[in-house]
């Protein structure tokens, strides 16, 4: 399986998203850019710019709007055909913008802002969209790559919000949301992973990963049966997210390696003939670049694994990044992987008819 390889970045990949029709890649990093590119074509065709580096992204289910956050603690709204962008909000925290998610409704955003002093502690922000788009911005500035567009900003604290702040000294990397945007799934840096309600208060928390540990990675399936995280020891752990019941978990060995990301494959679906249905979950990262200057990609881990969910055995590999593993995205249609790794190269495998055969049952 020949990848194609996109390299329109010259730092560490940060973060990869489709949208809705799978015709578009975005792909975040360290280098300040969001790029857009076309599945089709695999042309670049969209550059955003921030003044930070980008961590993380996404994309309403129309294809309108981009939303993307940075290591200055802004989130950033584009027009996605234009790539004018139409808002910046600044958290004003001691932190950056970890991670993003949309609410059922398409318009509800939580934005994580985990906060880089200890004594700081992290806070997860529910606001709206429609909020922001047609709201009456604190000030309106030029655009700095385009004079002539004028750009809305707001402080965070000036918009209708929620605001959930961590009870402990732990961070808050990655937030999600759960049932039908009433609660909060918060994942944290020392290995925790919680449920909320909208307000704050904890429901359920469950210690998945090693203590110390950070979770890097926290995916949910559409109909949210299944979640899936994964962190720095080593583990992606498949669970429930509604009372965090652990169902399986994927240690690779040989080499041990950091969990970067880890998806669960769309394919995975219960609306799915039994033929059609792929359970599977792919996962992908790498020891330490530092630990691994001088050997091989495969004593490095920086394959893409793929795990059979049920049995927990892994099923299959790719390989080809020569770096750890940062992002992975599965395209909609369960057809596409893409792979971002800390050499600034994506990779976009499109899955040959044998990757349909990979299944126990």
């Amino acid at each position: 399986m020949k990848p194609i390889v996109f390299s329109g970045h010259s730092r560490p990949i940060r973060d990869i998203c489709f949208n809705q029709e799978d015709d578009l890649i975005f792909t975040g990093s360290v280098d300040r850019l969001v790029t857009l590119w076309s599945t089709e074509t695999s042309e670049r065709i969209g550059t955003y710019i921030h003044e930070a580096a980008v961590n993380c992204m996404t994309v309403t289910p129309d294809s309108k709007y981009l939303l993307s956050g940075d290591n200055s603690g802004h989130v950033y709204i584009w027009d996605v055909s234009t790539g004018t962008n139409l808002a910046i909000i600044a958290s004003d925290l001691p932190s950056a913008s970890s991670s993003l998610d949309l609410g059922v409704s398409d318009r509800q955003i939580c934005a994580t802002f985990p906060c880089r002093a200890k004594k700081d502690r992290s806070s997860v922000f529910v606001f709206n969209v429609e909020d922001v788009l047609k709201g009456k911005p604190d000030e309106i500035k030029p655009s700095t790559d385009n004079s002539e567009v004028k750009v809305k900003h707001y402080k965070l604290s000036s918009l209708p919000n929620t605001k959930v702040v961590s009870d402990t000294d732990h961070k808050i990397s990655i937030t999600k949301f759960l049932n039908s945007n009433k609660n909060l799934l918060c994942a944290f840096d020392n290995g925790l992973m919680e449920c909320r309600d909208i307000k704050g208060s904890v429901l359920k928390s469950a210690q998945f990963h090693e203590e110390g540990k950070p979770i890097m990675d926290l995916d949910i399936t559409p109909k949210e049966e299944l979640a899936l995280s994964s962190a720095k020891d080593g583990k992606s752990v498949l669970f429930d997210p509604d009372n965090l019941e652990i169902l399986n978990c994927f240690a690779p060995e040989n080499p041990k390696r950091n969990i970067n990301s880890g998806k669960i494959s769309p394919l995975f679906n219960p609306d799915l003939s039994e033929k059609d249905q792929l359970r599977h979950c792919i996962i992908g990262g790498g020891q330490e670049s530092k630990s691994v200057t001088f050997t091989r990609a495969t004593e490095g881990g920086f394959e893409v694994l793929i795990y059979d969910m049920i049995t927990g055995e892994e099923v299959g590999s790719i390989s080809g990044h020569f770096s750890p593993i940062n992002s992975l995205a599965v395209s909609h249609s369960g057809k596409i992987i893409v792979s971002g790794g800390e050499e600034a190269t994506v990779r976009v495998h499109n899955l040959p008819p044998e990757y349909y055969q990979l299944k126990d049952y």
